[in-house]
């Protein structure tokens, strides 16, 4: 086959020689009800509520996936994505904190809290990646601590437990600064 002809037949993103793509669709099956009660929840909730306004200000899309991965954005894209495993029907603790985690990552890169190219300086790159994470954890807390006097507070500790952020989570109530809540977050 000649250059010519090989340019030719090689289409798609990774050169498919003219085969037929098939759309992978990573949506959630009930992707609009799950988001619908998330969003339903987050209202009632300080923080949350606040939140809410920060896509459709900024021009972000929501999307719910299927799976179990980190929460995250492209703001390239402007999209914002939580995971929810295929099988899972009803609204979590965890797709809650995930949502606020992942708004406040789009936050973030809105404010021009971006995280800088890791071929430049990889340890630039690390320390901001670790600070936006520490600082989407800590809106995390904020509203968990709205939920203080409610019947949702326990169960919303505990989600956060087993996310693993508790010890932040503590040195937020008592008031901890910001090299302290660093200190934690990077297990000091």
């Amino acid at each position: 086959m000649s250059d010519k002809e090989a340019e030719t037949n090689l289409q798609g993103a990774f050169g498919d020689m003219g085969s037929k793509q098939s759309h992978v669709d990573y949506s959630h099956p009930m992707a609009d009800e799950l988001l619908t009660g998330i969003k339903n929840q987050m209202n009632k909730i300080k923080t949350g509520y606040g939140l809410l306004g920060v896509p459709e200000a900024y021009g972000y899309n929501i999307r719910v996936l299927k799976g179990k991965a980190d929460p995250g954005v492209s703001s390239e894209h402007k999209i914002i994505y939580i995971h929810i495993p295929a099988k899972q029907t009803e609204v979590l603790p965890k797709q809650i904190l995930d949502l606020t985690k992942a708004i406040r990552l789009a936050e973030q890169d809105v404010m021009g809290f971006t995280t800088p190219d890791p071929s430049k300086d990889i340890f630039e790159h690390a320390s901001v990646v670790h600070a936006k994470n520490l600082d989407s954890i800590v809106c995390m807390c904020r509203l968990i601590k709205d939920l203080e006097n409610t019947d949702l507070y326990p169960i919303f500790i505990d989600t956060l437990e087993k996310m693993g952020h508790i010890a932040i989570y503590k040195e937020f109530m008592s008031g901890s600064d910001a090299e302290k809540l660093s200190d934690t977050y990077h297990g000091e």
